[in-house]
C-alpha cells in the first residue's frame, strides 16, 4: 500500500510528535508499504523518512519549487517528483495514495487534511484516512468539525468515515482492514 503521510516540517514542542512520527516510519517499513511524503529532511517529516527506509521501505518524496523547502530536501530518497507548487505537490500526493496518515503540523498540513477531507466528502477519493491525535493535538479542530456539523453545515454521517486516533494499535488495524 502506498501511504501518503502529510505533517509538519517542524518538530512541535513535544516528544510526543516525533515519538509518534518514528512509530509510522517505523510501521510503515516494518509493513511493507511505500511512503510518499513531502521530501523534507526537517520536522516531523524526516523522522517518518528516516524511520521508515530504516526499516526496509521505498520512499517517493514530492518536492515543489520553493526555495525555502529546496534547503531542507532529504538525501535519503532515490524517487523524487519535482512540482511547481505546493498545490501541485498536495495533487500528486493524492493521486499517488492508496491511504493517507495525518500527525501534527501547520498550516500546510491543515491545508492538506481538510483538502483529503472534502474530497473524501465528495466522493473525489475513497481511502482510508488516519489523522493521528497525538496529545489531543486535533481535538479542537474536530470539536470546531462537530460544531460545523451540528449547525447543518456537513452530514454528521461523515464524521465516521475516517479515524481519529492517538492508538497505534488501532491505526494499524484499522489501515490493516482498508487494505
Amino acid at each position: 500500500m502506498r501511504i501518503t503521510v502529510f505533517c509538519g516540517s517542524e518538530k512541535g514542542q513535544l516528544k510526543e510528535y516525533s515519538a509518534m512520527a518514528a512509530e509510522i516510519g517505523r510501521y510503515i517499513g516494518e509493513s511493507g508499504h511505500e511512503l510518499i511524503f513531502g521530501g523534507s529532511a526537517a520536522g516531523l517529516m524526516g523522522i517518518v523518512c528516516d524511520e521508515a527506509i530504516k526499516h526496509g521501505a521505498s520512499v517517493i518524496g514530492v518536492e515543489p519549487d520553493i526555495e525555502e523547502i529546496k534547503k531542507v530536501k532529504h538525501s535519503g530518497i532515490k524517487k523524487v517528483y519535482y512540482t511547481k507548487t505546493l498545490s501541485d505537490r498536495k495533487e500528486i500526493m493524492i493521486d499517488l495514495a492508496d491511504a493517507f496518515i495525518v500527525l501534527p503540523g501547520g498550516l500546510g498540513t491543515l491545508d492538506e487534511l481538510t483538502e483529503i477531507l472534502e474530497l473524501l466528502k465528495l466522493g473525489e477519493i475513497n481511502k482510508p484516512i488516519v489523522i493521528v491525535n497525538t496529545r489531543k493535538f486535533y481535538s479542537q479542530f474536530f470539536d470546531f468539525i462537530n460544531n460545523i456539523a451540528s449547525q447543518g453545515f456537513l452530514r454528521k454521517d461523515f464524521l465516521g468515515t475516517f479515524l481519529l486516533s492517538d492508538d497505534l494499535s488501532e491505526i494499524k488495524a484499522y489501515l490493516k482492514r482498508q487494505a
